[in-house]
């Protein structure tokens, strides 16, 4: 807006106006759009695909790179805004219902044991009926956290509008800020993590999510009283029951 000489107003109007929510969506939109173009012509490791004759150390060396940049476009289009809402949510919450299927299931599965860890509980919920049926049973000051890069798996979007609908505080975690998922969410926490090629599937809207999981995770520990205590008892208790193990 600054530098067109205008007011925000009218470039949240603009944005709309060429299909989008808002301003994010088009901010990421065009974020992904430089990206393929910046592929497209300077083509380094870990932005062309895996080749059949690839060494180990070249796959480490283009994942890597791949990876790194799925991290780092995640960090600049994630609302700050959202995390700051949805951690404070979860700190606050009587109860935490988290939704995903496949490898987006296994990050809300990593969030789950992450809040174990300082004395927080979620439940995880890798299936549609099962979701919905825990999702029915939330009230207001719950909350339910759905996972879906596409936004389009009805075992993640199902139980989220289910919770919502149940008075819950929602949150999505999706690559897709225009999608089914999206719109059923009070807040939504918009990833990167393009997938081309060979890949195996997930690889880079798994690295995603999982750093919006590690954000919600540091930023939990920041506000729940007796976090450091917490962190060492687990240690201590883990240690000692290897210790005895062996």
């Amino acid at each position: 807006a600054l530098e067109a000489g205008t007011s925000t107003a009218t470039v949240v109007r603009t944005a709309r106006s060429l299909g989008f929510d808002g301003y994010p969506q088009l901010r990421y939109a065009l974020a992904v759009q430089a990206g393929a173009a910046s592929a497209a012509e300077n083509p380094l490791p870990g932005v062309a695909d895996v080749a059949e004759g690839d060494s180990v150390g070249t796959i480490v060396a283009k994942l890597a790179v791949f990876e790194c940049r799925q991290i780092m476009a995640s960090a600049d289009i994630v609302s700050t805004t959202a995390l700051e809402a949805t951690a404070r949510a979860l700190a606050a919450a009587n109860r935490c219902c988290l939704f995903g299927i496949g490898a987006s299931g296994l990050v809300a599965q990593d969030l789950a044991q992450k809040m174990t860890r300082i004395g927080l509980s979620a439940s995880v919920h890798p299936e549609h009926d099962s979701g919905v049926m825990a999702a029915s049973l939330l009230n207001e000051g719950d909350v339910a956290i759905a996972f879906s890069h596409s936004g389009e798996t009805s075992g993640s979007w199902a139980p989220l509008q289910q919770a919502g609908d149940s008075g819950a505080f929602t949150a999505a975690v999706t690559g897709n800020p225009r999608s089914t998922l999206a719109r059923r969410a009070d807040h939504v926490l918009t990833t990167a993590g393009h997938e081309f090629g060979r890949r195996p599937a997930a690889v880079g809207s798994r690295i995603s999510q999982l750093l919006v999981v590690d954000t919600l995770f540091v930023r939990l520990a920041q506000l729940v009283p007796g976090t450091a205590v917490s962190l060492q008892r687990t240690h201590d208790a883990i240690s000692a029951s290897r210790r005895r193990a062996h």
